[in-house]
């Protein structure tokens, strides 16, 4: 996105109406590529909408100019050739149209239906089997799950029959039985299921991650909402039962300092003292917003049935003894308040994914999709004859490519859909699902594809922003070859330009140039000091003693500074105190400087020196722009935009 950037930030723009009908005259032209009206205008609403100073028409053209030059410049040198370029681009073109991609009604029927989940509880029991490794063993899973519930509908009892045939750990201790389950707490799927199964009815089987399930739909009532509280924990998990009663009275005295101390109290405070759960205690107690299915059945119970502000009686759950001071409570929140968090749910759980298939599924009928029967029996004999899709079949299917269908009106063959990689697969019946995998991967792209292609027709935003991303792409490619790595790595550049501009960066003020060095003992601050003075040696010698005897005790640094640009530098040379030093290094001191009063070469002032020669660069960069790629604007469209 960062090279997007250099181009124009993106911001949403309201295009003139007149901008949007199919008239969308060719406002200039560049290097013979027409550029229309709509694209300029988009861009400089986009300019003027994040500028604090505003610009007219006629500004803003000479920038828009030099901007389309440059891409210019990038296509003229096949920048947009590149497979780097290329699969970047369609990625972004991909990843931008995903909302266009998707049958709005659908989406929303989707969201709505989720909604009416959260209106309400259901109550529910299952039993799960595992999913087959292979596509025979699920058939014999989903056959086992379905005699399971003809037995269970003939009378059987459920949770003896869960017992003995649900692999859910917790079977052994509910039977099967859940319990309440609220909307997004279970896979969409199990969720779906359970909500639209009548009371009393056991649903179809249902495959989720975790494998296939009935449900039982035990009862039903409208959502309890939410709580905010605050608890205090005393454990008596994990406690012998003789220590329970001396709990038990510990969590009465605090209930009576609550209540019974004729002041008030700060439960947080109390609850920071005593409280025993590692995961709010600290917090004074506090607990996020829960409803129910979200704590022990007790917890939630009491925390339901208080009042705000109403602090409970102690009570015990398994973990221990619990006092709750509920704090608010609040129903279900509107289809608007809540919609962002379904449609998240629904990019994880993969219902979003479902739309997308669903909307390929009626494309196929808008862009005619056909299969060629006969040579898909064709195809079939030859994996037969092979045993499969080995190595040879593949160099002749790719050779002498057998037509598979057509989408829109064209042909699509064995080279088509092996174009993106194909491996030798062994044996007819995974060979056959394998092609046709691939051939529905194959179809499912170029109809993603055409429908690209018309969004973008169709699209006057979709089709700017999708050409700000591809000029943006060019033009950052571009700008690093023209200037950015000239300025960086062209030495010889920067050395002449330093040579022939020397009087642009004279000194304000005197600067020290020479090296600091870094020690992490006086001891070390002694041995080098000796060695310095009596080797007198130049930095590499002295860099390599410092790195064979001390490591990374030790540690050289070259510096340029005037006086107040560095501590060390201040107190060596310009008479300033001794700094503080913390961490590894506790002692310094000066190497191999003096005090000049003008840059003795471009490394002294190279920061500077790349700046104004990447300035240079661009300006010579776009003269010879000018120069080399025709402009002609259509001056009665300018006109009528001033």
């Amino acid at each position: 996105m960062r090279k997007v950037l250099l181009a124009i930030a993106l911001s949403a723009v309201v295009m003139p109406a007149w901008a949007k009908k199919n008239d969308d005259p060719v406002l200039m032209t560049v290097n013979g590529k027409d550029i229309p009206v709509s694209e300029f205008l988009y861009l400089y609403g986009k300019n003027n909408g994040q500028s604090v100073a505003k610009m007219s028409v006629d500004e803003y053209l000479d920038l828009f100019v030099t901007y389309k030059l440059k891409v210019a410049d990038a296509e003229a040198c096949r920048l947009d050739t590149a497979s780097s370029f290329k699969n970047e681009y369609n990625g972004y073109r991909l990843d931008l149209a995903k909302p266009y991609m998707i049958d709005r009604k659908m989406e929303d029927d989707m969201v709505a239906e989720a909604y009416e989940h959260k209106k309400r509880e259901v109550d529910v029991s299952h039993i799960m089997v595992a999913k087959g490794q292979t596509p025979e063993d699920s058939s014999r899973q989903l056959a086992l799950l379905d005699s399971i519930r003809t037995l269970i509908v003939g009378g059987a009892d459920f949770s003896e029959v869960a017992r003995k045939y649900s692999i859910d750990r917790a079977v052994v201790r509910n039977g099967g039985h859940m319990g309440w389950l609220m909307a997004d707490r279970v896979p969409y799927s199990f969720e779906k299921a359970a909500y639209e199964t009548p009371v009393g009815q056991i649903s179809e089987p249902v495959e989720t991650p975790f494998g296939y399930h009935i449900i039982r739909v035990e009862d039903e009532r409208p959502a309890s909402g939410e709580v905010l509280a605050q608890h205090i924990l005393k454990l008596t998990q994990g406690h012998p039962s003789e220590e329970i009663a001396g709990i038990k009275e510990s969590i009465d005295s605090i209930y009576s300092v609550l209540i019974n101390s004729g002041k008030e109290v700060d439960f947080s405070e109390v609850a920071r003292r005593e409280s025993e759960d590692p995961g709010s205690a600290s917090k004074g107690g506090m607990l996020p917003w829960f409803g129910r299915g979200r704590m022990v059945p007790e917890f939630e119970n009491v925390a339901f049935e208080l009042e705000n502000g109403a602090i409970s009686e102690p009570f015990q759950t398994s973990y221990g003894f619990h006092i709750i001071k509920r704090l608010d409570y609040r129903g279900i929140p509107s289809l608007d308040e809540v919609k962002p968090s379904i449609l998240a749910s629904m990019k994880k759980d993969g219902r979003v994914e479902a739309l997308r298939l669903k909307k390929i599924e009626r494309m196929k009928a808008d862009y005619r999709v056909e299969s060629a029967e006969q040579n898909l029996v064709k195809l079939n004999d030859y994996i037969q004859q092979h045993n499969g899709l080995d190595s040879l079949a593949i160099v002749n299917l790719i050779d002498s490519p057998v037509v598979l269908g057509s989408i829109d009106g064209q042909d699509f063959t064995t080279a088509d859909i092996f174009l993106r990689g194909v491996e030798p697969v062994s044996g007819v019946p995974v060979a056959s699902e394998y092609i046709a995998d691939l051939i529905g991967a194959y179809i499912n792209s170029r109809l993603e594809n055409l429908e690209l292609d018309s969004i973008e027709r169709e699209n006057p935003e979709f089709r700017h922003l999708l050409q700000e991303y591809h000029d943006g792409l060019l033009l950052f490619e571009i700008s690093s070859i023209r200037v950015w790595n000239a300025s960086t790595n062209d030495e010889d550049g920067l050395k002449n330009y330093f040579d022939n501009n020397r009087s642009k960066y004279d000194f304000e003020k005197p600067k020290y140039k020479g090296y600091v060095i870094y020690m992490a003992s006086d001891s070390i601050y002694d041995d080098l000091n000796a060695y310095i003075h009596s080797s007198n040696p130049d930095v590499e010698s002295l860099m390599v003693y410092m790195a064979d005897k001390f490591g990374k005790d030790a540690r050289l640094e070259k510096v340029i500074a005037a006086q107040g640009d560095n501590r060390f530098v201040d107190a060596g040379v310009f008479g300033g105190e001794a700094p503080d030093m913390k961490g590894r290094y506790s002692r310094f001191m000066l190497f191999g400087g003096s005090v000049i009063d003008h840059p003795q070469e471009m490394s002294d002032v190279r920061a500077d020196v790349s700046a104004d020669y990447q300035a240079e660069l661009e300006r010579r960069w776009i003269k010879d722009l000018k120069s080399k790629y025709p402009v002609k604007i259509n001056k009665n469209q300018l006109k009528k935009l001033r």
